[in-house]
This record gives structure tokens, C-alpha cells and sequence, in this order.
């Protein structure tokens, strides 16, 4: 019976795939029709508009749900239900990282969608259970509940991309290569992301594998920390995928909330527009976003960046 019931979800799954990519070639189209409509414009400025819409860049942070947004970013006033509106009325993409800590339900992820407009995209982090706590087999039963609750935003067109973040201590050995490849196996036919915490993972053999895996390698701004991943640009399957997360090396392993506390200034993030701009010119769509979250420092830098690449 759960054979059977498991069979019925993965059709039901690649079903949805389908639609989903229906809907993905309208969005690209829709995208297309304003990037043109732009690009004639005389000044610079239109210029880049109309080349970063073309070249499918999507700037916003990792999550939305923070009381000390408000009054910087959300209206004091506003309820906290129209949090998600509000932000998908200034952004278009979203990394949903609630996943991560808890079993996302059908239901909850289909409120999201219905509370964004046609366009908006989210990137949804995949559950601990598969990237921290997973056993020496990985847990079926757990995916299929996963599939289950992503359906609403594939069935929309609105799941941009899955993101499976190992920890430092998930390392580059053969049995973790083996896998992570079972686990892009397992959520074959969507867009799928991999953010390694550990440098030896930064290696051309395993920039080559995830190409093969068609998954995406996660390009990381992080503290210059022995161990960890350095700042360096991969291109290995689209869509593209970026974060920034801190600078602050004195609390990134003392503190797990303290370590987001940090803004970028200006000249760091502009380190990153050409860093961006290099893989728009390989991938069909660029998802950047920002988790120092602590003190709306992400959304302060979402905004600025989004500036500085011409999109606002």
C-alpha cells in the first residue's frame, strides 16, 4: 500500500514538473518581452535594466519574517500576514529557509503562493533531515512527504530552485559525493542547489560532478576563516546560484544568531556585480541572495545591490 501510494506521488510529481516548465517558459517569455521593451532606451541606466532582466537575475533574502524589519523595511502598521505581499511587491524571489528546521506542509507553502504575484519565484532550503541528519540511507519516506508539500509552488510555476546546504563538517569524501548524488536523484526533474561550508569541497573534480548531476554549485561570501569555502565564481548548472551571508569572523562559529550580524558596505557588494554579472552570461536565471538577515541587514543589502546592478 505505501509502495503503491509512494508510486501515485512521484507521478503526480513529474506531473506537476510538466506544468511547471509551461509555466517557467511563459515567465522567460513575459521576461523577455520587457527586457526588449527597455532595451532601446537611450541612458546607461535603461541599458543595464533591460540586460539584467535579459540575462534573468533575481536579487532578495533569506526569508521575510523578522520582527526587526519593521519600521525599516515593513510599516509599523502593517499586519504581519501582509509581511509576504509586501515584500513580493519590491522583490521577486524569496529563499524560503523555515524548511530547514521543520517539515513544510502542502498547505502552508500554498498560502505563500497565493500571496505573490504571477513571476514571483522561490528557493526553498530542503529539511535538515536530508543535509544534517541524515542516517546511512536516505530517508524515502521524508522525501516523499517533501515532494508532497512543494507541489502548490511547482503546479503554480513559482519553485525557483532547491537548496541543499551541508554543514562544515560534511566534507569531500566519497560516500558524500555518493550521496549528494542520490539526493538530486531522489528530486530529479526541478532546479536543485548545493552550498558546501567546507573547502575541500572547492576542487574542479567536484565542480565537474555536480555538472554532471545538473546541479548547481552555491557561490558563498563568507569570512575569511581557515576551512571555509572562499569567494570564488563556479558556473556548473542553471539556474545559478549566490549567497551572502557575513563577514563577521569573530562570532561565525561562537554564535549561530550573532554570525548574520554584519552589513555589507557598498564597496564589498560591488565586489559581487561582476561576480554576477560573469554568470548571467552562462545561465538562464541568477538567484542572489542576502541571510545576514540580523538588524534587516539583508534587506538594506538587497535593496543596494539591486541598485547597483541596475534594476531598480
Amino acid at each position: 500500500m505505501l509502495k503503491a501510494k509512494q508510486v501515485l506521488l512521484d507521478s503526480l510529481f513529474v506531473s506537476a514538473i510538466g506544468i511547471y516548465a509551461g509555466r517557467l517558459a511563459q515567465l522567460v517569455r513575459a521576461r523577455a518581452r520587457q527586457a526588449r521593451g527597455r532595451w532601446f532606451k537611450s541612458t546607461t541606466a535603461h541599458f543595464f535594466i533591460g540586460w539584467t532582466l535579459a540575462m534573468g537575475i533575481l536579487v532578495g533574502t533569506s526569508g521575510f519574517q523578522f520582527p526587526d524589519w519593521v519600521d525599516f523595511f515593513y510599516p509599523s502598521h502593517l499586519p504581519r500576514k501582509e509581511w509576504l505581499s509586501y515584500y513580493s511587491a519590491r522583490f521577486d524571489t524569496l529563499e524560503v529557509n523555515f524548511t530547514f528546521y521543520s517539515m513544510p506542509g502542502e498547505r502552508g507553502l500554498a498560502g505563500m503562493v497565493e500571496s505573490t504575484p504571477e513571476g514571483f519565484l522561490f528557493c526553498v532550503k530542503l529539511n535538515r533531515c536530508f543535509t544534517h541528519d541524515m542516517g546511512e540511507v536516505l530517508d524515502t519516506d521524508a522525501v516523499g512527504r517533501f515532494k508532497g508539500a512543494l507541489r502548490p509552488m511547482i503546479e503554480s510555476g513559482k519553485l525557483g530552485c532547491l537548496l541543499a546546504q551541508f554543514p562544515n563538517s560534511f566534507r569531500d569524501r566519497p560516500q558524500n559525493r555518493r550521496y549528494i548524488a542520490q539526493l538530486r536523484t531522489a528530486f530529479a526533474g526541478v532546479p536543485f542547489a548545493v552550498e558546501f561550508r567546507h573547502i575541500s569541497w572547492q576542487k574542479e573534480e567536484v565542480f565537474d560532478h555536480l555538472a554532471m548531476l545538473d546541479a548547481a554549485y552555491v557561490c558563498v561570501d563568507l569570512p575569511r576563516i581557515l576551512g571555509l569555502p572562499d569567494r570564488r565564481v563556479r558556473y556548473t548548472a542553471d539556474p545559478a546560484y549566490v549567497r551572502l551571508h557575513s563577514r563577521n569572523a569573530r562570532n561565525w562559529f561562537k554564535d549561530e544568531k550573532l554570525r548574520y550580524d554584519y552589513c555589507y558596505n557598498e564597496a564589498e557588494l560591488e565586489e559581487w556585480v561582476e561576480k554576477v554579472r560573469e554568470l548571467a552570461g552562462r545561465a538562464r536565471r541568477v538567484f542572489v541572495f542576502f541571510n545576514n538577515c540580523y538588524a534587516a541587514s539583508a534587506v538594506r543589502n538587497a535593496l543596494t545591490f539591486r541598485r547597483l546592478l541596475g534594476l531598480d
